[in-house]
């Protein structure tokens, strides 16, 4: 039986996460060039590292939805979880939804993209 310590779990975690935010970097340089000009990798970094914070208020965890928050979070602003002018967001994200924090990301990402589109 393998055992794996915590504080090798932990490194192996670590790792992934930077993998996770080093990837991160690019893709938002991809979606989002104009409000990434003139970010440092660092700035975005940090940004990710919020995002992912943000994030786990709500128990969204898996990095593909913590993708799906920051986009949402480069999208409609950086604290768009508690803008009073985005109640409509903080509802969907306290919300329950059968499928759990997946399903709440995903129907509050479709829901941005179509209120977005009617702007």
């Amino acid at each position: 039986m393998l055992i794996i310590r915590q504080e090798q779990f932990r490194a192996l975690t670590g790792a992934f996460d930077d993998e996770f935010e080093r990837a991160m970097v690019q893709y938002l340089r991809r979606q989002f060039p104009r409000e990434c000009l003139d970010r440092s990798n660092d700035d975005l970094q940090s940004f990710i590292r919020r995002a992912k914070e943000r994030a786990a208020r709500y128990d969204i965890e898996l990095h593909e939805d913590i993708c799906r928050f920051a986009n949402l979070m480069m999208a409609l602003g950086p604290e768009f979880d508690t803008d009073p002018g985005l109640g409509w967001a903080r509802q969907i994200l306290c919300s329950w939804r059968p499928g759990g924090p997946s399903a709440r990301i995903q129907h509050l990402y479709q829901t941005a993209i179509s209120r977005l589109a009617n702007v």
